[in-house]
């Protein structure tokens, strides 16, 4: 039996539900259709099902490291124009080096200035 994907526009990754929660707000007021996962494993069980725009991905999971599943869903070709952005509170040096050893897409630091997630906003609309 073949899955049937449906197409979001983000992908929340992050164990902080209070962080995850202020994202999900903040993203679903502004028009967009947006799924949370608190942990590695939901946030892979969710792509059995969805294809995101762009995932902001944790880097400090309960179950895994963030950029441990970042290889496995770049390689699915469902997935090769997803954006991932590392969504951290590691120091931004260590943070841009695992993006680019990984092939992430950008690193969004806590605490997060809003602005940050608006030129998220601007990138779904160019596409």
């Amino acid at each position: 039996m073949e899955n049937t994907y449906t197409k979001i526009d983000f992908l929340i990754i992050e164990d902080d539900f209070d962080t995850a929660n202020l994202l999900k707000t903040f993203i679903e007021g502004k028009g967009y259709t947006c799924k949370r996962a608190g942990s590695a494993k939901r946030g892979l069980e969710i792509l059995n099902n969805n294809i995101p725009s762009i995932i902001l991905l944790d880097l400090l999971l309960p179950d895994k490291k963030g950029h441990e599943i970042i290889k496995p869903i770049k390689l699915n070709l469902l997935f090769s124009d997803v954006l991932i952005y590392l969504l951290t509170a590691i120091p931004r040096h260590e943070a841009l080096e695992i993006m680019e050893e990984y092939g992430a897409n950008g690193v969004i630091t806590k605490p997060f200035n809003i602005e940050e997630i608006n030129s998220l906003f601007k990138m779904l609309e160019k596409s």
